[in-house]
């Protein structure tokens, strides 16, 4: 059987709504992440290459990362941020010992990425609290 559109909605939002949920999500998307930065690189379809693409990427594979972060955690910006700073360092210093290149461009990427899903999810973490008087 299958669900209808708002049903599909419906089941997204419940099973987000649980910090238990919350946090495995923002798991998997960190092993998600190092696992993508820290392959061989292959190439992207040609539908998705342009110049400097990897930069979108980068920021949106952090703005997910910071996002879900930051509703799963209750600390305050600046430590999120610069969770998201260490992560994507990291995985620059690691990546020339795996077969592929280090960019600060990256790093930036990755840096404004985490910030702005730290914004964001801080921002919904603080609607919810307003909204239900609880940390969700």
């Amino acid at each position: 059987m299958a669900l209808k559109h708002h049903g599909v909605i419906r089941v997204v939002s419940n099973v987000l709504t649980k910090p238990a949920n919350l946090k495995l999500a923002a798991l998997a998307v960190t092993v998600a992440i190092a696992w993508l930065t820290l392959s061989p690189w292959a190439s992207s379809p040609q539908s998705l290459r342009f110049d400097q693409a990897d930069k979108l990427w980068h920021f949106l594979a952090f703005f997910t990362w910071g996002t879900l972060v930051a509703v799963s955690w209750t600390r305050p910006f600046w430590q999120l941020l610069v969770g998201g700073l260490v992560f994507g360092g990291v995985i620059e210093l690691i990546q020339p010992f795996v077969g592929r290149d280090a960019e600060l461009a990256d790093l930036g990427a990755d840096l404004l990425g985490s910030g702005v899903g730290v914004w964001a999810g801080t921002s919904i973490r603080s609607r919810n609290k307003r909204k239900h008087g609880t940390e969700k």
